[in-house]
């Protein structure tokens, strides 16, 4: 991807736990656990005095509630906004199902074991390195998804081509920051081959666009 006249300190924040886990999948309407909760509280803690210019949330439920705990405790407040792009993959008919059922499904693909406990790595991420011709049932493709979170992010990045520095905050999921690593990666999605940066849920990068570079500064 073209870096040029980009300053940008990106942070990649994934939404806290959400109610459902570990044995549902998760809905767009799927609210923070009580441990969510505190997660967003501690990441809200460690943030609080950062001077974003940008500040920008998927409209998911679990990603507003993430970004409103980091937002009130910031001290100096960029304009909140929502980006339909940094959504999470649509799962169709799957979204809510308890994982056994699903695993059940014949259209399942039989990845290796599945989100269990202590197991971070993105869903989104494993599929692109072993099933990237899946689309979830009533849902959506991981080609369209691919689609619509590169192309969502190239758009804004382009709007930051102005010779400013820029120190952005993105509230989202593991599957979109999947795919937004991959592409400041280079990565197309005709590629073979995907990285898996996991960031756990409440956590974050820290990357940094300089110098027509790419540097990861923290992780988790």
């Amino acid at each position: 991807m073209d870096l040029k006249n980009l300053e940008i300190d990106l942070f990649l924040i994934r939404h806290a736990q959400p109610e459902n886990p570990p044995k549902h999948w998760t809905s767009p309407s799927s609210p923070l656990s009580n441990l969510g909760v505190e997660q967003a509280k501690q990441t809200a803690e460690e943030l609080r005095l950062e001077l974003f210019t940008d500040f920008i949330a998927s409209p998911f439920v679990r990603t507003k509630q993430t970004a409103t705990h980091i937002y009130n405790a910031l001290e100096a407040k960029p304009e909140f906004t929502e980006q339909d792009w940094l959504a999470e993959i649509d799962l169709g008919v799957w979204a809510g199902k308890f994982k056994s059922e699903i695993e059940m499904d014949p259209s399942y693909p039989k990845l290796f074991p599945m989100n269990k406990v202590g197991r971070h790595e993105p869903l989104v991420a494993r599929l692109l390195n072993t099933h990237k011709e899946f689309q979830f049932p009533q849902g959506e493709s991981l080609q369209k998804f691919w689609e619509r979170v590169s192309s969502g992010f190239l758009k804004f990045l382009n709007s930051k081509r102005d010779g400013k520095e820029h120190r952005i905050a993105l509230i989202g999921h593991g599957g979109s920051f999947s795919i937004i690593q991959a592409v400041l990666l280079g990565k197309s999605f005709s590629d073979k081959h995907f990285p898996v940066m996991a960031i756990n849920m409440g956590r974050y990068a820290h990357i940094r666009i300089f110098k027509e570079r790419v540097v990861l500064l923290q992780l988790n």
